[in-house]
C-alpha cells in the first residue's frame, strides 16, 4: 500500500520539476498535499515512539524513505510551504474567533 503511495508521489514530483523546468508555477494543491504529508509522518513517528508494540522492519524502512523524499520536497519549496501554512493558521484562527 505505501509502496503504490510513493510511486504516486513520484510521479507527482516529477511532474512539478517539469513545471519548473518550464517556469510555470507549483499548483497550490501539491503545496498542501506537502504540507499534510509533512504532518501525518511526524504524527506516524511520533505515534511509533510511543507505541509498545514496534513497526515491522520493511514498513518502518518505507517510511523513512518516504520521510527523507518529503524533506527533499519541503526543502526545495519551503517558502510557499510556509507561506500555506501562515495563512492557513490565519484561517483557522479567524475560524475559531467567529464561533
Amino acid at each position: 500500500m505505501l509502496t503504490l503511495r510513493c510511486a504516486e508521489y513520484e510521479g507527482l514530483i516529477r511532474m512539478t520539476e517539469r513545471q519548473r523546468n518550464v517556469n510555470e508555477p507549483i499548483p497550490a494543491a501539491f503545496i498542501r498535499c506537502l504540507a499534510g504529508l509533512e504532518d501525518f509522518i511526524n504524527a506516524s513517528i511520533a505515534k511509533e515512539k510511543s507505541a509498545s508494540k514496534k513497526m515491522k522492519a520493511p514498513n518502518a524502512k518505507a517510511m523513512n524513505g518516504m520521510k527523507q523524499k518529503i524533506k527533499k520536497s519541503l526543502a526545495e519549496n519551503d517558502a510557499q510551504v510556509q507561506a500555506f501554512r501562515k495563512v492557513s493558521r490565519a484561517c483557522c484562527v479567524e475560524c475559531q474567533v467567529g464561533s
